[in-house]
């Protein structure tokens, strides 16, 4: 379940959380997503009958974002999240050297215990092309996975953090899991088959 306002106020002071993060977190939380996902040839989107959110979370990958959803709804440590949560501005420059500013929609924005941040989520085998392509918005991390930095200055004059998430953190193992619950005020079924390597299908029902 959501957190109360005042159970949100509470976790706010308990992490030293800033004006200018609780404002804009506060945002998110009453907003609905900023865009609708769409699929594409090489992946299926769909939307996830969120237990804990008790709504409708959208996702854009079967492979990448589902499963991250799907990890989510099962770590306490994740309190809320929300898809497609905001637009925020990174500035960078190209190949060639040229400033860009484009504007970015993380995938999520993802409220824990000690912290909130946004979350972008790519498959493990396009980062190292991505970081050719654009090598100073995608990098490696000395410590391991990969960094985003105009994402992480974007996100910290918000006062929220910014990580790269990516496929290869999921244990290569299948899942086969069936959750029916009518209890949580949607009255939807899912049915959930994901095999790393292998197809995936998600249907709903109602």
């Amino acid at each position: 379940m959501k957190l109360t306002d005042e159970e949100f106020s509470a976790w706010c002071q308990r992490n030293k959380m800033s004006p200018e993060a609780e404002i804009a977190i506060q945002r998110i939380r009453s907003s609905p997503p900023v865009r609708r996902v769409r699929g594409r040839a090489s992946n299926v989107s769909g939307r996830y009958p969120s237990v804990k959110m008790g709504v409708s979370i959208q996702f854009e990958s079967q492979h990448v974002e589902l499963w991250a959803i799907y990890a989510m709804e099962r770590d306490d440590d994740v309190l809320e999240y929300y898809d497609q949560p905001t637009r925020i501005q990174l500035h960078y420059r190209s190949l060639r050297g040229h400033k860009t500013s484009p504007w970015h929609t993380p995938d999520f924005l993802v409220i824990r215990r000690n912290g909130a941040g946004f979350e972008e989520w790519k498959p493990e085998n396009t980062l190292e092309g991505l970081t050719k392509r654009m090598p100073e918005r995608y990098q490696p991390d000395p410590r391991g996975g990969w960094r985003c930095p105009p994402g992480e200055q974007a996100a910290g004059a918000l006062g929220l953090t910014y990580r790269v998430r990516t496929s290869g953190e999921h244990h290569p193992v299948s899942f086969y899991r069936f959750d029916c619950d009518l209890t949580d005020g949607l009255g939807a079924c899912l049915f959930v088959c994901i095999s790393l390597g292998g197809r995936s299908r998600t249907t709903g029902g109602e």
